[in-house]
């Protein structure tokens, strides 16, 4: 609960995968949401090696090892209005909490997203379609039968961009004041190859 309630946009966790033997380095993922009335982070992350896939199998109960939050959060100018955020692939992740941010200060929100396919981050998208963001897909000619076939299923989707600041340099490992490491039992899980997991 505590990682919930010092959470911030753009900070992520370090997680310890659940193979044996232990990797060296712990894998760094960013929060995707964090809900500090039910002390809950989710994280989002492709299934690309055996750590990731191990990860992708954890089940309701199981405990997982991470560290956080960490690093520099986003800072927003308070007289913003509109934020413009932009992200490609997953890393859409790193940006939702900003997202939510902005929506619930009443800020008009507008993320833009490349990737091979609209499915690679649908569930986020979709998600934030559902709280008042503008959603667009930018793909390139590969992914242009897809995106036709997005727009035609979500009528309603317009457009998605992001805030300046964005990028990984912000984002440096900081073991700050606020930082805890723990077992964390996984509450929730959902099947598809690009992975979200909620753990609190």
């Amino acid at each position: 609960p505590w990682i919930a309630a010092a959470a911030r946009p753009g900070q992520y966790v370090h997680v310890q995968p659940p193979i044996y033997p232990p990797p060296v380095m712990r894998q760094p993922h960013a929060i995707n949401t964090y809900d500090r009335v039910q002390g809950t982070i989710s994280i989002h992350f492709r299934d690309l090696n055996d750590a990731t896939s191990r990860l992708a199998q954890i089940r309701p109960g199981e405990q997982l090892d991470m560290t956080g939050p960490l690093g520099r959060p986003f800072e927003v100018d308070q007289r913003t209005r509109h934020v413009l955020l932009i992200a490609s692939e997953t890393a859409i992740a790193g940006i939702r909490a900003l997202a939510d941010e902005g929506i619930a200060a009443n800020r008009q929100v507008t993320v833009a997203y490349g990737a091979r396919t609209a499915a690679t981050v649908a569930a986020i998208a979709d998600a934030l379609r559902g709280r008042g963001a503008e959603v667009e897909f930018i793909g390139g000619e590969r992914a242009e039968a897809e995106r036709t076939s997005a727009n035609s299923a979500s009528p309603s989707s317009s457009s998605v961009r992001g805030p300046p600041g964005s990028s990984a340099a912000g984002r440096t490992p900081s073991a700050g004041a606020g930082t805890k490491r723990a077992s964390l039992p996984v509450t929730a899980t959902h099947s598809s190859r690009n992975r979200s997991m909620v753990s609190g």
